[in-house]
């Protein structure tokens, strides 16, 4: 395909194309391991310049007289959610567009959607958490200020009871643990995988009120008078709205803020590789009582190990072991500029840390069934 451009075209709009009013049943299979049914039917619906993915949980509105966006609540509905752009001039336009439905994604729309505000969600893959990465462990302090008391309805893994650090050699580690038994009362944190978490979390924007498009991916911002006015996207389509927010991860797959330029300048400078990490990770299937008795854990309790030194080859990053309710996570990561000097591979890194003796144990007889691999920034906030 070819290259994303440079420059952004001040206002360039689809070009308008007839709309049947008909709905267009398309059958999409999910994944059964992501918990969804197989051949499920969804429905694409397409009005004016607003591409849609619906199911049972979410319909697009027909247009209404006042162009607002009535949530599940105000429509008397509660398991159907009512999305409807105001119109300005020629443009259908939300308040607010997000695009990634990651935790950040999610939690903006949920946010933005309870102050009553008309937000679309874009999420490129098939469903949330299909693309996304992290090593596992969600501090619920956040989640409970983003949803309210519901947040023990997500779907979380096991709580983190005892957290462990280990500096290593080659043949040896030296250990500092912490276990607070309080946390068997109210834990702080919490293992996930983010497949099933950020599904969920989507959810919660839709029940919010927000409009959750998968499937759908921005190519570029759309620049009007020096400033960003909405997103196009690969269906062909413009979504305008007054604020857009970008929660797009490391971001380097279509660029959206290098590529936006403003006033000669890019919206965001090119990442430096010291800025970014190269992280790798493996699910590890294991009987959840093996889990507890290899961590030391009491039944549905959670450990983590975090690794620096050898683990990583030397390079700067460290290793992580997560315990789940009947897998593992495992991975880890390193500076890409240091991947890049060495020559190594992000599988290296991982067989490396499987292999180390004080490792091996705790992993054997584990099945790998999912590998993951993902840049993510570095350097904190500017």
């Amino acid at each position: 395909p070819p290259a994303a451009p440079r420059g952004v075209v001040e206002h360039a709009r689809a070009e308008p194309c007839a709309v049947d009013a008909a709905v267009a049943d398309v059958s999409l299979t999910e994944r059964r391991d992501h918990g969804f049914e197989s051949g499920r039917p969804r429905r694409v619906r397409r009005v004016g310049c607003l591409v849609g993915v619906d199911d049972d949980r979410a319909q697009l509105a027909e247009h209404l007289r006042d162009r607002r966006l009535a949530g599940a609540r105000a429509a008397g509905q509660p398991d159907q959610l009512q999305c409807e752009p105001r119109q300005m001039g020629d443009e259908e336009k939300f308040d607010a567009v997000v695009v990634g439905a990651g935790p950040a994604g999610s939690a903006a729309a949920i946010t933005l959607a309870k102050a009553g505000l008309q937000v679309a969600l874009l999420e490129r893959g098939a469903k949330a958490g299909a693309k996304n990465v992290m090593g596992g462990i969600l501090y619920n302090h956040y989640l409970e200020e983003i949803v309210g008391e519901g947040w023990d309805q997500a779907p979380l893994e096991r709580p983190i009871i005892e957290e462990r650090r280990w500096l290593m050699t080659a043949e040896a580690t030296i250990g500092i643990d912490y276990k607070n038994l309080r946390n068997r009362e109210k834990p702080h944190s919490y293992s996930v995988l983010r497949a099933r978490f950020d599904a969920w979390f989507a959810e919660q924007a839709e029940k919010a009120g927000a409009f959750v498009v998968p499937e759908t991916v921005v190519e570029r911002l759309i620049v009007k008078n020096g400033r960003v006015v909405g997103v196009s996207t690969g269906r062909g389509d413009d979504l305008h709205a007054d604020v857009t927010v970008i929660c797009e991860g490391i971001g380097l797959g279509t660029g959206l803020l290098e590529n936006t330029i403003i006033d000669g300048r890019p919206l965001r400078r090119k990442v430096r590789p010291d800025e970014v990490a190269m992280a790798v990770k493996e699910i590890m299937s294991l009987d959840s009582k093996l889990i507890e008795e290899r961590f030391n854990c009491e039944p549905g309790e959670g450990c983590t190990i975090e690794c620096f030194g050898d683990s990583t080859m030397g390079m700067s990053g460290f290793m992580f072991i997560y315990t789940n309710k009947d897998t593992l996570s495992v991975g880890g990561g390193a500076l890409l500029s240091e991947f890049n000097k060495t020559l190594r591979a992000p599988n290296d890194l991982m067989e490396h840390f499987k292999q180390h003796p004080a490792v091996k144990p705790l992993l054997r007889g584990a099945q790998t069934v999912e590998y993951l691999a993902h840049l993510i920034p570095e350097g904190g906030y500017r």
